[in-house]
């Protein structure tokens, strides 16, 4: 038993060993894969990320560069025109004509209120104007109702907002403020480019009027442009209140082709213009948003992962068929070495000790002679079957054919019945045949010998398992059916168990009862007959019978 079991357990120990190779494999294949579609996703994200956010700051330059090069005194409701010609020349100036500022006649849907801070505790609008300007403005179509609203956002600036705290807001986001002795230095240095030239003609210096760049930033939920303007030695601090629903509404329409799901998000403190979402023209942050995809296999994978593991598994099935056909032919061959040793050794030992009577004249009667003679013969021919027995399987092993042939039914039964005959006398019974005549004009296409052989061995086990019986008969009866040639061989023996039925052809197994299996043999005959009976196109039966064992071998006719 240990025998077997040791290629048993080596087998599972090298299948566990091939299939854990395996796993690993697949883990690392899968996380491989799986490496490299995340990467492949995340450089796809930043991509489509690097392209929406140049789309989005393209989209405010369109407004961030007009705004920038818009003069200061658009600030004011109204200004007045330094000179101002007709066609037929000068007709005003010095303060006499005043020009309204544009966001006094047109709205911008991205602006809720443009304001300027002129020292501390002052903050106006162009769209508030003072007193001294209301009449004036009063005649703009629809200026009461913005007015209206620009005066409670400027309530709100100027309860939010202060100098200082704008000033802060502005150099804490990386704003740039001049102080006035920086403006003056600047001025100076204009004026003392041209030291020699007359008063009249001097060139009047670029920073008279000086406007700074606008520096974004959030204060609270307000979005406000800040810039810083010089006029003379005046500092100003002007302002854009931005409408962020509007201007995320613009800015997410350039996008959704990219992130369909996608949100903006002020930025956050400290998060520089080159944090990765952020805008480089505001202080906000792109959120692509959505689901990421899960990385999966691809079909490719899938397919080569698949082909492995079938290979892998119909591999270790193939070894545990081929390792349990060997366990069974080791078997076979242990069984049929025992089984052949055990019935030799009795013939075998018959045949010495007569021959050793007889050589040495210890048997001097004729009839004990005669009788020694006869059983010295029953033994040759015992082993004469057993060794016909063990060549057939083994021919039947090595997939050796049979020789077909054409012969009637009833020749082939003439030349079997005489040796069947014998070996029922032999066995102490009466062999019996029953044909009818019609049937012995069929043409069969079969091997004699083999039938032969099959017959032979069937009416032997009745002779070793039946010979007891009461009734000494053993039947051949032939019958028709179904278009093939049955042969019949019946005794009236003990039977075979129902349970010990499903072993009946297997090799080396003995059935029935106890004194039957004490019979001689191998165990090898019904087995044999079983699989020559399929090699002439036939096939052997057991049919459950009243009393004794019924064996029923077909054989097919020719049409």
């Amino acid at each position: 038993m240990k025998g077997l079991l040791r290629p048993w357990v080596l087998y599972a120990l090298a299948l566990l060993l091939g299939l854990g190779a395996m796993g690993w494999i697949t883990r690392t294949a899968m996380r491989t894969e799986r490496a490299e579609q995340v990467a492949r996703q995340k450089a796809t994200q930043t991509e489509k990320v690097r392209l929406a956010l140049w789309r989005m700051d393209s989209t405010m330059a369109l407004f961030l560069s007009p705004e920038a090069a818009r003069p200061w005194s658009d600030y004011r409701a109204f200004h007045p025109a330094d000179r101002a010609f007709s066609r037929t020349g000068r007709t005003g100036g010095g303060g006499e004509l005043l020009i309204p500022s544009p966001f006094l006649v047109s709205d911008d849907a991205l602006v809720l209120l443009r304001f300027q801070m002129d020292g501390p505790g002052r903050v106006t609008a162009p769209l508030v104007p003072g007193p001294e300007y209301r009449e004036l403005a009063s005649g703009i179509a629809g200026m009461a109702e913005r007015r209206r609203l620009a005066e409670g956002r400027l309530r709100e600036i100027q309860g939010r907002l202060t100098w200082d705290s704008v000033r802060a807001a502005v150099l804490r986001h990386g704003g740039v403020l001049f102080t006035a002795q920086q403006m003056q230095e600047l001025q100076d240095r204009t004026r003392q480019r041209s030291p020699g030239s007359p008063a009249s003609l001097r060139i009047a210096s670029p920073f008279q009027v000086f406007q700074l760049a606008w520096t974004p930033f959030w204060e609270g939920d307000m979005l406000l442009l800040v810039r810083q303007v010089w006029v003379g030695g005046r500092e100003m601090l002007q302002g854009c209140w931005l409408d962020w629903n509007a201007l995320q509404e613009v800015l997410m329409s350039t996008i959704r082709d990219f992130f369909p799901g996608a949100a903006l998000r002020p930025a956050q403190a400290g998060e520089g213009a080159d944090a990765p979402g952020r805008l480089s023209s505001l202080p906000v942050r792109l959120v692509p948003g959505g689901p990421a995809v899960a990385p999966g296999l691809s079909a490719a994978s899938k397919a080569a992962l698949l082909a492995g593991w079938t290979f892998a598994l119909l591999g270790a099935l193939a070894g545990a068929l081929v390792l349990a056909r060997a366990t069974v032919l080791s078997e076979r061959r242990g069984a049929f070495a025992s089984a052949v040793a055990h019935e030799l050794r009795t013939p075998l030992t018959t045949f010495k000790l007569y021959t050793e009577l007889l050589a040495h004249g210890m048997v001097t009667g004729e009839a004990e002679q005669r009788e020694l003679h006869q059983t010295l013969l029953m033994e040759a021919d015992r082993l004469d079957h057993l060794v016909k027995n063990v060549l057939a399987y083994a021919r039947l092993e090595s997939n050796r054919g049979v020789n077909l042939a054409d012969i009637l039914a009833g020749e082939l039964l003439d030349r079997l019945e005489t040796r069947l005959a014998e070996r029922a006398r032999q066995g102490g019974l009466v062999l019996e045949r029953v044909e009818p005549p019609e049937l012995r004009a069929l043409v069969l296409h079969t091997d004699a010998l083999v039938v032969e052989q099959i017959l032979y061995n069937l009416v032997d086990n009745a002779c070793k398992y039946a010979g007891g019986a009461g009734d000494r008969r053993v039947r051949l009866e032939l019958a028709l059916e179904d278009g093939s040639l049955v042969l019949r061989v019946r005794d009236q023996g003990p039977g075979i168990p129902a349970h010990e039925r499903k072993r009946l052809f297997r090799p080396f197994q003995k059935l029935g009862p106890k004194e039957a299996r004490a019979a001689p043999g191998v165990g090898l005959g019904l087995a044999l007959c079983k699989r020559l009976a399929r090699m002439l196109g036939g096939d052997l039966d057991y049919e459950p019978a009243a009393g004794g064992a019924c064996f029923a071998l077909r054989l097919p006719v020719r049409t």
